[in-house]
């Protein structure tokens, strides 16, 4: 700015004209700055939470920014930068921090500069906005599909105990590196993973990860830490469960019952009690034994009997309980025995038993009233000729199964099937029907029978009164026949009226 002063004092002399000012003077300046690039020093990438963006903005004079009220840049994810230096230049320096609740950027760009930025005159400077080329911001942490844990216990898969094994299973979607699982104070570094197909197509990773429950592992819910990143390098953890109520380890929980199961035909269930019959074979099985252990394999209890009552009639095999000697109602007709059940950790279970001995019938069988007849037509039942029925009859003395009897006929079997009935209660008819081939003589028979209860009677094979039956087959014949009359002329030939 230039300018003139002419002066005169009060007398009219003329001052010397004026046309400099003491001081550096005044320079209009109207014109704002303009915005010329935005570039970075940073190399171009990918760049996770927590990494640091330099962002440079250029303008066409030296600008300056207000230190009470610096400015900052506007970026695309919502992300902001925070000035760092530059003021009085023509390029201010920026910095941004990837923060987790910003958004991915492909790439990263300038919108805006917010708050003052002007030339040294106050103009305001142009709006700045641009893309970093190359420039790229992952801010979102990964995460899994799913997270779940079961042990192999064989009753409840949510508890564990010593030996039992805890499996937590990884689903991952993302195909995220996990760089460190811990589970139960075991370290699994960079655990390996198996691809996931759905429909032949890969769409993720799954990873297993085992611990095997020791007496060191502390008693309580089961805890684990998953670490992993993604391509970028943000970090997650996670240390719940996408589902299920998670693995509790317990102190070894004992045995909590014991069964015993009959073993047919041998025993029985009566009254909720092994039973069994008398005179059964030394060393036979009378039941099997099984029992429940809770946090442990059922399969994997040991079963002793307890050295109390009636054990020394007993032995156990395995899960066998096995008798030692036959037994006889008359002599014990019950049994009194604990059993204890062991599991893998010496926890222990007893529970006491009663076994019945059922009362068996020995007694032999016996017939009465053997008879035999035959249905022959002349009235004579102890003669049978061919066609004719030979009929044995007997009684028992108590109800027997079917009898089997046979006839021979002169000591040789008989041609004909034998019918054998039950006529009324213990009565009992043996029949047959006489054959041509059948020999001739004196009917023998034996009838061989066994009661309800298996006791065999002793064998008959002869009647207990008189009968008998002999099989006669051949017709009669005649000698000689002659024929006279007694006429009194002494001629037997001839007959009058009267001879």
């Amino acid at each position: 700015v230039s300018f003139t002063i002419d002066y005169v004092d009060s007398a009219g002399n003329a001052g010397t004209q004026v046309t400099t000012a003491s001081g550096s003077g005044v320079t209009v300046d109207k014109k704002a700055p303009s915005f010329v690039e935005i570039t970075t020093d940073t190399t171009a990438g990918t760049y996770k939470i927590g990494d640091s963006i330099t962002i440079k903005v250029t303008w066409d004079e030296n600008v300056v920014v207000d230190s009470n009220n610096k400015p900052t840049l506007a970026l695309n994810n919502s992300g902001t930068a925070t000035y760092s230096s530059g003021s009085g230049s023509a390029t201010l320096v920026f910095t941004y921090i990837i923060l987790e609740s910003d958004s991915d950027a492909y790439p990263l760009s300038v919108r805006t500069y917010n708050n003052t930025i002007t030339d040294i005159a106050g103009n305001t400077a142009a709006a700045a906005a641009g893309a970093l080329t190359g420039i790229n911001v992952d801010a979102t942490k990964p995460t899994l599909g799913s997270v779940t844990i079961a042990s192999n216990n064989a009753n409840n898969t949510s508890l564990a105990t010593v030996g039992n094994t805890v499996t937590l299973t990884i689903q991952d979607y993302q195909y995220s590196t996990i760089t460190k699982v811990t589970l139960l104070g075991e370290v699994f570094n960079n655990p390996q993973g198996i691809v996931m197909y759905n429909e032949g197509m890969a769409v993720g990773m799954q990873y297993e990860i085992d611990h095997t429950v020791t007496a060191a592992d502390a008693v309580g819910i089961v805890t684990f830490k998953i670490e992993f990143q993604d391509a970028a390098g943000n970090t997650s953890e996670v240390t719940t469960l996408t589902s299920g109520s998670g693995v509790t380890i317990t102190g070894n929980q004992s045995p909590t019952s014991i069964t015993l199961s009959p073993v047919e035909p041998q025993s029985a269930l009566t009254d909720n009690k092994i039973s069994f019959n008398e005179n059964i074979g030394a060393n036979t099985t009378v039941a099997t034994i099984s029992g429940v252990d809770p946090d442990g394999n059922d399969s994997d209890l040991e079963f002793t009997l307890v050295e109390e009552n009636d054990h020394t009639y007993f032995t156990i095999d395995g899960k066998n309980l096995n008798i030692k000697n036959s037994p006889d109602y008359e002599t014990k007709s019950s049994y009194t025995i604990k059993i204890k059940a062991t599991d893998t950790n010496s926890g222990t279970f007893e529970k006491s038993f009663t076994l019945t001995v059922n009362n068996v019938d020995e007694e032999k069988p016996t017939l009465t009233t053997v008879t035999i007849a035959s249905n022959n037509t002349a009235n004579d039942t102890s003669l049978a000729k061919e066609g004719d029925t030979v009929t044995l009859s007997f009684t028992a003395s108590e109800p027997i199964q079917s009898p089997t009897v046979a006839f021979k006929s002169n000591n040789v079997n008989i041609t004909n099937n034998v019918t054998v009935s039950n006529t009324s209660a213990n009565n009992w008819t043996a029949k047959y029907t006489v054959d041509a081939n059948d020999s001739d003589g004196v009917v023998s028979f034996t009838i061989d029978y066994v009661d309800s209860a298996g006791n065999a009677g002793t064998q008959v094979k002869d009647v207990d009164d008189t009968t008998s039956v002999t099989v006669d087959k051949a017709a009669p014949s005649l000698g000689s026949v002659t024929i006279e009359s007694d006429n009194t002329a002494n001629d037997t030939s001839l007959a009058k009226e009267g001879d």
